[in-house]
């Protein structure tokens, strides 16, 4: 009798097994949705930078098939073609390209036009002369009907009378909070310093206010950001790991001078500079355009390079075209891969004795395609919130209330968060640290922080092991510690809206 007994207590009853499945459904949805939404997010990103990187592409395509010569264009189930040869979309998938206005018109030349409707197809082509202007007005859209439209007009030198290269969004009505959502924002500030190992943001940018350069970066760092906007000098004269996403690439945008001369460092991306470029050394594994004079010494190029003024080249390698609107200089030696060129206006100056095999790759033409230009993202800091709402938000102001998990601080002077005020921890997650000042986390190079760093009127200095977030601040961003990693992690991870978001709009 006392067996049967304990059999029987050992067992579940029918409301403790319907009460354990309810919890396990529960906890079954909630990590469902979580994973969704992480999902969805990532699609987003990638979209995004998909759309920029198709818009580029196809002006470039345009460009360069106007310049050399008479070509035919077409399009047939949702692809363009020039000269029966396909423009393979960088993310077939989840670009759509279509014509603007009720006829869906993509494409006019000497009268004719190309439009996007059903029935379009490569029988009866447009006939393209380099000698006519090229009218282009088409729209792209992403799978999150995110739209870019360009409208522009490749005259008879291939140059592009109203250029529209795309770019991160950046309208006056958007507010500073959908700018960093939409467009991924990792680091914001004036000045950017990495003494660690890895800086890492696939599918992000950047943007740096003034100059980015390699003292202040580790020698053997990687700065894994797809997207990189400098505006000032971009002066890299010692190596790297690494510059830009091998894995996502997107574009590096210079609004100044380029230096790179990292010895056999890879640079990923496509690169815009708005001024002269000097490269001696290093990997190039994007496009370059470049809106002045350059020089090559060394240094290795695998894609188009487009230059708006002379080129001075020694010893590179080139494995595809390279296009210069002015004079060419040539030293001792350059190499040339797959058929490669280099299309120039202006005059050919090669060193005596300059064997043939080189100087036959040198073409002189009557125009080159144009530079593309660029905007830098022009959405400035907003202000902080009120002191009301930083009460009525939970956070604690002007004291070191720490706590290990969701710690919100507030401070209307400078922050430092070290060994005398951590209570004793070491790990963070999900912070909130906010500033009128300077913020300093000195984890004495072994913490660990995720979450959100504000200081728009001061700087963030961070010495930690890791951090995982964002981090935004007027005067700069300094990561101190050696060995340290520092990885992007989206807005929402942190916050549930705009209404949490500590600056204004």
């Amino acid at each position: 009798m006392n067996k049967n007994r304990a059999n029987y207590q050992s067992g579940l009853t029918l409301i403790e097994l319907l009460v354990t499945i309810t919890i396990s459904t529960m906890v079954v949805g909630l990590l469902v949705s979580i994973l969704l939404s992480t999902f969805n997010h990532n699609q987003r990103s990638e979209a995004h930078i998909n759309l920029r990187q198709e818009g580029n592409y196809l002006i470039t395509q345009l460009q360069q098939a106007h310049h050399q010569g008479d070509y035919t264009l077409c399009y047939e189930n949702e692809t363009i073609y020039i000269d029966n040869r396909m423009i393979e979309s960088l993310t077939p998938r989840d670009i759509m390209i279509k014509g603007k206005g009720e006829e869906h018109t993509m494409f006019q030349h000497n009268g004719e036009r190309i439009s996007s409707d059903e029935l379009a197809t490569c029988d009866s082509p447009l006939k393209v002369t380099k000698d006519e202007e090229l009218y282009v007005s088409v729209t792209l859209t992403d799978g999150y009907d995110r739209e870019l439209d360009i409208q522009t007009v490749v005259d008879r030198l291939g140059n592009l009378v109203i250029e529209d290269v795309p770019t991160v969004e950046d309208r006056e009505d958007q507010p500073y909070f959908d700018f960093i959502r939409g467009n991924n924002l990792f680091l914001d500030g004036d000045a950017l310093s990495f003494a660690g190992n890895e800086m890492n943001g696939e599918d992000t940018f950047i943007r740096v206010n003034g100059p980015f350069q390699s003292k202040d970066f580790n020698g053997g760092s990687h700065i894994n950001i797809s997207t990189i906007y400098v505006d000032g000098d971009f002066i890299f004269n010692t190596s790297v790991g690494s510059v830009g996403s091998e894995n996502s690439p997107g574009s590096i945008y210079v609004n100044g001078n380029y230096v790179f001369n990292p010895g056999s460092s890879p640079i990923y991306g496509d690169i815009f500079v708005d001024g002269t470029a000097k490269v001696n050394g290093g990997a190039t594994h994007g496009n370059m355009f470049v809106r002045e004079d350059a020089e090559f010494q060394n240094g290795i190029f695998f894609e188009d390079v487009m230059i708006g003024g002379n080129l001075s080249i020694v010893n590179a390698t080139i494995h595809s075209d390279v296009y210069v609107e002015g004079d060419v200089q040539v030293g001792w030696e350059p190499k040339f891969y797959n058929n490669a060129n280099v299309y120039y206006t202006g005059e050919f100056n090669p060193i005596d004795n300059m064997g043939s095999h080189i100087t036959n790759r040198f073409i002189q033409v009557p125009s080159v395609p144009a530079v593309p230009s660029f905007t830098i993202p022009e959405e400035k800091l907003p202000p902080l919130r009120s002191d009301q709402w930083f009460e009525e938000n939970d956070y604690s102001i002007n004291e070191y209330d720490v706590k290990q998990d969701g710690m919100k601080l507030f401070f209307q002077n400078n922050v430092r968060l070290d060994s005398h005020n951590r209570n004793g921890l070491s790990d963070f997650t999900n912070v909130m640290i906010v500033s009128e000042g300077d913020i300093l986390i000195n984890g004495e190079n072994w913490w660990t922080m995720t979450g959100i760093l504000l200081a728009p009127n001061g700087r963030v200095t961070l010495k930690t092991t890791s951090f995982e977030g964002i981090i935004i601040s007027k005067d700069g961003v300094f990561i101190e510690s050696g060995g340290s990693n520092v990885t992007f992690k989206p807005l929402l991870d942190f916050i549930g809206g705009s209404e949490d978001f500590p600056l204004g709009n």
